[in-house]
């Protein structure tokens, strides 16, 4: 079974500033808790456009995703290609709106564990989990564009 994740933030800055902020995973190095971030390989546009593999490797989790779809300043969509913990991941996505002076993001995640036993509290934590770094990365981007709503 799916587990979907959804945070919602508001950061007081302009689409563009935010959009370019949260889509470069060299900016992630700044989140407390994430120890690298790296393009493994250019997407088109370089480096980061649609087909860039990048790497994200945090306190409790090591990602390697695929960039599928970059519509700036307003979509972002991305697949988990390898995961630790292990999970099947079925689609992720960042969306942006202008609203009142700042941009309003939307990030979702939708995946299920691999554990072998009691897959659906796994997926649980695992979601608790991603929450918590999506979190972070919207955090640090409103500290640095500027604050958050």
């Amino acid at each position: 079974m799916m587990y979907e994740v959804r945070v919602v933030k508001t950061i007081a800055a302009p689409i563009e500033d935010v959009f370019e902020w949260m889509t470069n995973s060299d900016n992630y190095r700044r989140v407390p808790g994430v120890f690298a971030a790296r393009v493994l390989r250019p997407g088109t546009p370089p480096p980061q456009g649609p087909g860039a593999v990048r790497e994200v490797v945090t306190a409790g989790m090591k990602l390697t995703e695929r960039i599928v779809e970059l519509d700036r300043p307003v979509l972002m969509r991305y697949r988990v290609l390898t995961s630790f913990p292990p999970m099947r991941h079925e689609s992720g996505s960042m969306s942006f709106h202008a609203e009142n002076g700042g941009t309003t993001v939307t990030w979702v995640s939708r995946f299920e564990s691999t554990a072998p036993i009691l897959t659906g509290l796994a997926s649980r934590a695992l979601g608790a989990a991603v929450a918590v770094g999506f979190r972070g990365v919207l955090r640090t981007a409103g500290k640095e564009l500027g604050g958050a709503k």
